[in-house]
């Protein structure tokens, strides 16, 4: 999530959709904006509903396919690629979950311990992912500098960014292994 957002998607948005910096940046602030609202209210939907996994698999797969339609089909969401980004957002906003899960399947006295652990590895996702797609675009562009920045091309762009909706999947697959706690930690009373 981190690595589009936070790094590659203004890029990519300038290369592929033509947008000047200012114009991408606010596209991106979509996905913000869809996390800033989707967070709470995947909380809220995961408990009325009592379920922890299903928000997580259906986000993340339409998140997958929102993010598909993003790199391979841009022709389709120019007109609504605001829209697109902020649907996204909300989609991805399901990963919240997962630090409640990490409380609920844990002992009361290791909750802190398992919270702290969960937020280690989703910002080390970040931490790899953006480093991750700058490689692959350096390998399958080669090295060419426009003035001072690199150029890559749109298929460089599709090729490095297709590690994220691959990701997601593997998140919805992963998620159906996941103990449902439905809302009830270990030692709840």
């Amino acid at each position: 999530l981190s690595a589009f957002a936070e790094v590659w998607g203004i890029p990519y948005l300038i290369r592929v959709y033509g947008l000047s910096n200012s114009a991408a940046a606010a596209k991106v602030s979509f996905i913000f904006l869809g996390w800033a609202i989707g967070c709470p209210l995947m909380g809220w939907i995961s408990e009325k509903i009592g379920n922890r996994r299903r928000p997580i698999i259906i986000g993340s797969l339409l998140g997958s396919a929102l993010f598909t339609l993003l790199i391979y089909f841009p022709f389709m969401v120019h007109h609504c690629l605001g829209l697109v980004l902020f649907i996204f957002g909300l989609c991805s906003s399901a990963q919240v979950i997962i630090f409640p899960i990490a409380r609920e399947i844990n002992v009361a006295g290791l909750a802190g311990t398992a919270i702290a652990l969960t937020n280690l590895l989703v910002m080390s996702g970040g931490a790899l992912f953006q480093p991750l797609i700058g490689k692959i675009l350096d390998v399958s562009t080669g090295t060419h500098v426009r003035g001072n920045l690199m150029a890559f091309s749109i298929e460089s762009f599709q090729h490095a960014l297709s590690i994220i909706p691959v990701a997601f999947v593997i998140v919805a697959v992963l998620a159906i292994f996941l103990r449902e706690t439905r809302g009830i930690g270990r030692y709840s009373a």
